[in-house]
């Protein structure tokens, strides 16, 4: 929904902030070093190759000729994630193993807060890290969620690991948000009891700014600018969302990325591969979405932007394999109607 980043770019309308969104569902605080508990597609990009914004080509021995000059030697050139600041939001899942995981738990977000602080993504310096507790599970009321009995429990494995990330921030020095307390009564912040709806996301929001400025002066905001801001927010997490994420990564950049097309036997050879094509898709999406950061700095400082796409890379043609040419456009085809039944 995007609350916390209005909120934060809305506190700080001058400072040209860039949110990149490198969640994903199911991730846990030792995936910085374990690339097996990430859920990912092969050669996704590993956690300190997207936080610096470097990543080469997985497999360049397997491009051919017609490739060459169309793949960056940084696929993750355009990404603008080279961070300078990390908000680490990690507990929730980790907390399912109960006290016996606990230690363990420990061990790992200390491990990550000082990897993280021994890396310069950005190119400079040391990123500031800031960890977030998981929210509480919320007692809803509903028969088909979790019951009271159930949550109960559920809060007090979750305190201790919220615990767990305070006790690390402090002894690293780093911050910590506690997202817990603040939910901890809640009933309607959420959609199944554990992941927020869309007033949860406004209220979570609310409690990790005041978090993160405890002793910061309160700001008075205006709605309508405020939905204004969200709403450029969401149209460049939109275009970020589908290059992260972008569906059949195994046929981006995994293996089947490197099969090629275009000349030869059944239209395999040694022609364009998958990665090419998709490598140049996906630099479109990322300057789709650095064209509408521009966009939401403007809104953030009360003025009018609409995003300029006149810079976009072009795309890479898809070419017809020449020996069925002819044979194609020899071809008719049905046209056909879709309808829709209410």
């Amino acid at each position: 929904y995007g609350w916390l980043e209005v909120r934060l770019t809305a506190r700080f309308p001058d400072h040209e902030l860039v949110f990149r969104n490198l969640a994903y569902s199911g991730d846990e605080i030792d995936g910085f070093r374990n690339f097996n508990s990430r859920l990912r597609s092969m050669s996704f990009g590993s956690h300190d190759e997207w936080l610096s914004g470097d990543a080469p080509c997985p497999q360049p021995a397997k491009l051919s000729p017609r490739d060459e000059g169309k793949v960056q030697a940084n696929r993750f050139a355009l990404t603008n994630t080279k961070a300078d600041v990390i908000f680490a939001f990690y507990g929730y899942n980790e907390s399912q193993a109960g006290a016996d995981g606990l230690a363990n738990f420990k061990k790992n977000a200390d491990d990550f807060v000082k990897h993280s602080l021994s890396k310069k993504y950005n190119g400079k310096s040391a990123p500031r890290v800031v960890l977030f507790s998981p929210i509480a599970q919320q007692n809803t009321g509903d028969a088909n969620l979790p019951s009271k009995e159930y949550v109960d429990a559920a809060n007090k494995r979750i305190k201790m690991y919220s615990d767990a990330l305070a006790e690390v921030a402090k002894a690293n020095n780093v911050e910590f948000v506690d997202l817990f307390t603040p939910t901890l009564n809640g009933s309607s912040l959420t959609i199944n009891s554990v992941h927020q709806n869309e007033m949860g996301d406004a209220i979570i929001a609310a409690a990790a700014e005041k978090g993160l400025f405890p002793n910061g002066p309160m700001i008075k905001r205006d709605g309508a600018a405020l939905e204004k801001l969200r709403q450029a927010i969401n149209d460049k997490n939109f275009y970020w969302y589908n290059r992260y994420r972008v569906t059949d990564g195994y046929s981006t950049y995994g293996d089947r990325a490197f099969l090629k097309f275009g000349e030869g036997t059944n239209g395999y050879g040694n022609g364009l591969s998958n990665y090419s094509v998709g490598q140049r898709e996906l630099d479109v999406l990322d300057t789709l979405t650095a064209n509408r950061d521009k966009v939401v700095w403007a809104v953030a400082q009360g003025k009018d932007a609409k995003a300029d796409d006149k810079n976009l890379p072009e795309f890479i043609p898809v070419i017809r394999s020449e020996e069925h040419t002819s044979e194609l456009q020899s071809h008719s085809f049905i046209s056909y109607a879709v309808f829709c039944l209410k």
